[in-house]
Formats: C-alpha cells, sequence, structure tokens
C-alpha cells in the first residue's frame, strides 16, 4: 500500500542579480532617496521552494517492468539487436545492390522498432547507447535520401516505409539528447548536426554548457535570439508586473543554469502555452523589500519558484 510521509517545505536560493544605477526604481519614494545622496540599486533573486516527500511503495511485478520498460530484458533486448545485425551483414553478400539496399532499410526499421519499443529500458540501464542511435538514425536518412532516386516504385515505398520510422525516432532521440550528459558524448559533426535538428528552445539551453565550444554556440545564437528575445520580455512584463528593464535583465538569463535545470526548463515545465496559462494555483511569487546595507539603498526583488 502506498503512502506519502507529511513533507517538509524550505527554500534554497538559486541565484541573485545586481543592477546599478536607479533606472530600475519606478516607486514614488525613489525621488527622495535619490535626493538624499545615497546611491540606489537593484537586486534580484531567484529561489525554489522545496518540497521534500517520502514515499513508501511496493517492489515491482513482471508487469509493471513491461510497461515502463518495454517487452524485453536487457539480455533478450541485446539479443534481438544481435540477430538482426546478423541478418543486416549477410544482407551484404546479395548480388543486386538495389535489393541490398532496400534489404538494410527494411532492417534498420525493425531495429530502430525494437529501440523506440524499449526506449525507457535504454534510459535508464543503457544510455551511453543514445548518442548511437542518433548517429546511426542521421547516417540511415541521409544515406537513404541520396539513393532514393534510384528505386522504382515498389523499392521506394518500402524505403519510404522505414524512412517514417527511422525519422520518427531521430526527434525522439533529439528531445533525449539537449540533455547535457548526452549532447557531451557526441562527436564535433554530431554536435553540428544536433543543432540543425534542435529546435530554438533546445538551442536556448546549450549558452549554459561551459564546455560548448563557442563556434557551435554562435551556430545555434539565430535560433536563441528569437525564441527569447520576441518571447520573453513581454512574458515577464505581463506576470511579473516588473519594469521593462528588469524583464529584460531576468530574459537574459533564462538559459542559465540554476540547480538541477534551467530557468527556461522550469517555465517550460509548468506554463500552458496553448492556454496561456500557468499549471496549478501559483508557479511563483514576487517579494519586493527595501534595505539600507553599506551607504546604499537596496531595491530587492525576490522571485520564488513554487514546485
Amino acid at each position: 500500500m502506498n503512502f506519502i510521509v507529511r513533507p517538509t517545505i524550505g527554500e534554497e536560493a538559486l541565484f541573485t542579480l545586481g543592477v546599478e544605477g536607479s533606472e530600475f526604481f519606478t516607486e514614488p519614494w525613489c525621488a527622495s532617496l535619490k535626493n538624499s545622496g545615497h546611491f540606489m540599486k537593484t537586486r534580484f533573486f531567484v529561489k525554489r521552494q522545496t518540497i521534500d516527500h517520502e514515499i513508501e511503495y511496493p517492489s515491482q511485478s513482471k508487469n509493471r517492468y513491461r510497461e515502463k520498460y518495454g517487452l524485453y530484458s536487457i539480455g533478450t533486448f541485446a539479443k534481438t539487436l544481435r540477430d538482426l545485425y546478423k541478418s543486416f551483414d549477410l544482407s551484404e553478400k546479395m548480388r543486386d545492390p538495389q535489393r541490398m539496399f532496400v534489404r538494410k532499410m527494411w532492417l534498420l526499421k525493425k531495429i530502430f522498432e525494437i529501440c523506440e519499443n524499449s526506449m525507457e529500458l535504454i534510459l535508464v540501464r543503457i544510455s551511453k547507447m543514445i548518442p548511437s542511435i542518433y548517429g546511426k538514425a542521421l547516417d540511415a536518412i541521409e544515406n537513404a535520401e541520396a539513393r532514393l532516386e534510384t528505386c522504382n516504385a515498389r523499392e521506394a515505398k518500402y524505403v519510404e516505409m522505414s524512412l517514417v520510422v527511422i525519422r520518427r525516432i531521430r526527434q525522439k532521440i533529439v528531445e533525449i539528447v539537449q540533455r547535457p550528459q548526452f549532447l557531451k558524448l557526441l562527436s564535433p559533426p554530431m554536435l553540428e548536426k544536433f543543432i540543425r535538428d534542435a529546435s530554438p528552445y533546445m538551442i536556448a539551453k546549450i549558452k549554459c554548457l561551459p564546455w560548448i565550444e563557442p563556434e557551435l554556440a554562435l551556430m545555434g545564437e539565430p535560433k536563441y535570439n528569437l525564441y527569447w528575445t520576441l518571447t520573453w520580455q513581454t512574458f515577464f512584463l505581463k506576470y511579473f508586473k516588473l519594469s521593462s528593464e528588469i524583464c529584460y535583465e531576468i530574459a537574459e538569463y533564462m538559459p542559465m543554469k540554476l540547480r538541477g535545470e534551467t530557468f527556461l526548463d522550469y517555465f517550460r515545465r509548468k506554463y500552458d502555452s496553448k492556454k496561456g496559462c500557468f499549471h496549478g494555483a501559483s508557479a511563483f511569487e514576487i517579494e519586493k523589500s527595501i534595505i539600507f546595507q553599506n551607504n546604499c539603498y537596496w531595491n530587492n526583488i525576490t522571485i520564488v519558484l513554487c514546485d
């Protein structure tokens, strides 16, 4: 029987941004502060509300395992792939190059279908396969598209059926590969191809990875700039109700890593773009305070992310 122990709630600081100058002060009291001879600054905080749950649950049955990980154990999955690759190698002996090509594409379709059906198993138990699957999908698509013109109608039909599956898997893998642990495993040529495949949202995250080569970051810059420049400042003005300058500063931090996820990840997870609203009662809270510290007035703006 499942049960949940009473949660503990706290807060952890994620980052602080200090902004010089008085242009961020829009309240009436700013005029008197400015004339008092003291400096004025704005300090922007981001905190996450943390909720810890202790959950006890029974061990998984065979049916639950299959619901989550697919039909295969690791041993069965590996054996099935080995058998298909043996057939793939045997097709090299076919005398007709065109028939050999169609046969290989059909076998690749079966290989990728098995990977798709066991994606959770791969992610949890053999995640190092992910870059390899992505690379094989890219190579298969590139090779097939180059050879399609030489196929007759019947051959083209089977190749297109295979490509539907392979392209679908490529897109699923692109969604997975955006995680830093997989991006690090991509070779530079594959990373360039990922940037071409990726959405603006994925490209935005690259900026928070210090090990990405500057040249590769520049390749993704047009998609990144288009994404946040046209969207996030307006978004923050609507929901944060802060000055346009502060909202611009926050927008620049969208791809920056906080702790566990990026600022962008948080809002993507909590915001329903189709309905134009946040999931749940509240995704964040805004707290404002004014303190005098080290001969400076600080206008503290804290955004508490409510998980």
